[in-house]
């Protein structure tokens, strides 16, 4: 790395070049995921889940930063990919979606991996987790294809599967020894969705060792978790406008965002304060709040966090008016397994073994692994 880079073609071909591997089981309220090229020759590869739909999604992604190649094609399908993220809950796909998703993993997709994708996608109806093992796969075929072709100094790769799996399916786990278990018609008991996606881990990182065996590697968890301690379910919304319509609240458009998410946009800070009241009204007949309201001035950041069951003649309150029919207006997306924890775990093949770390401490570690120090430019590679 330095300045020089900007005037050679940099090859990763000398013990102690770096290769990053993020392999991140971190719940976060944002992930952000693209990736990018560069004239120092830096690609980066980042992406959560693949088709989107139903129960595989993480929680945890932003729909609006996903995957981003930097062709037409790839930007297309970054869309694709983002709006069925928007929609994963209620399982709606556009049909044109559907083609660009399926055009970006027949252009990236190695053929090595091929009957592994089948094999993934044959078992998503019993193993809806497979969408994310799908992506996780796909982007790493995509960097492995990217570290190929450009030979970078420095290339990086977020994985996002683990963070989701052991959110939704950490009970599953036969790491797991607490007293909480998911019901059957969720998962399977003889399922182990951990095991899965650590064992894809342990595929990729084979990958990527044998696609550059003189690169230095640094593997990171962003972050891990810990077991919930009580039963949670996540619900969405599934026709947002129609649902704020029928409370009687005002808006200019509604954006979905995460699994239980969406920012309501209003006219003024008075139709926002309106709306907020609204909302902060809709109630249990115990009492209990079903939605979050972050008031941002004229616009509402609204999080369903009813965490409990729904079922057919649930009654809630709107303001003073007894209502019913809720459960027809919301979609399952998962029960809570984990939470998150700040503390990661850190291997370097370059000399440091195997430790718990803060998340924090990661770009450090990287710039100190390029001769910078992190906040500092990084030294000429004379």
């Amino acid at each position: 790395p330095g300045s020089k880079s900007f005037f050679h073609d940099p090859r990763a071909a000398h013990v102690g070049d770096v290769i990053t591997v993020n392999v991140s089981v971190a719940d976060a309220a944002k992930l952000s995921n693209s990736s990018s090229r560069s004239r120092a020759n830096s690609d980066n590869a980042n992406a959560a889940n693949f088709f989107g739909i139903e129960k595989a999604l993480p929680n945890s992604m932003d729909p609006t930063s996903l995957v981003k190649m930097g062709s037409d094609m790839s930007n297309v399908g970054s869309g694709a990919i983002a709006q069925a993220v928007n929609d994963n809950a209620s399982a709606r796909l556009e049909p044109g979606s559907i083609g660009w998703i399926l055009a970006g993993a027949l252009r990236y997709a190695r053929p090595a991996n091929y009957a592994r994708y089948m094999a993934l996608a044959a078992s998503a109806r019993r193993r809806p987790w497979a969408k994310a093992l799908v992506l996780d796969q796909l982007l790493a075929d995509i960097f492995v294809g990217l570290v190929l072709a450009r030979r970078p100094d420095f290339a990086s790769l977020f994985l996002n599967a683990g963070a989701h799996i052991q959110h939704y399916y950490m009970f599953n786990s036969a790491a797991y020894g607490g007293a909480q278990s998911n019901p059957d018609w969720y998962v399977a008991p003889d399922r182990d969705p951990v095991l899965d996606v650590y064992t894809l881990y342990d595929r990729i990182v084979g990958q990527v060792m044998r696609a550059a065996p003189d690169a230095r590697l640094m593997l990171a968890t962003g972050l891990h978790q810990d077991p919930h301690p009580a039963v949670t379910y996540y619900w969405r919304l599934r026709n947002h406008a129609d649902f704020l319509a029928g409370l009687g609240i005002g808006f200019v458009r509604v954006e979905p965002r995460m699994s239980r998410d969406f920012l309501v946009v209003c006219a003024s800070a008075e139709e926002a304060a309106t709306a907020e009241r609204i909302l902060n009204g809709v109630t249990s007949m115990e009492g209990e709040r079903l939605f979050e309201v972050d008031n941002r001035g004229s616009d509402l950041f609204v999080m369903l966090t009813w965490p409990h069951d729904i079922p057919a003649e649930f009654e809630y309150r709107a303001g003073n008016l007894p209502r019913r029919g809720l459960r027809e207006e919301v979609a399952f997306v998962a029960i809570k397994n984990g939470e998150h924890n700040g503390i990661g775990y850190f291997v370097d093949t370059g000399g440091r073994a195997g430790e718990r770390m803060p998340l924090a401490r990661l770009p450090r570690l990287i710039a100190e692994a390029c001769g910078a120090r992190w906040g500092e430019p990084a030294r000429d590679a004379a």
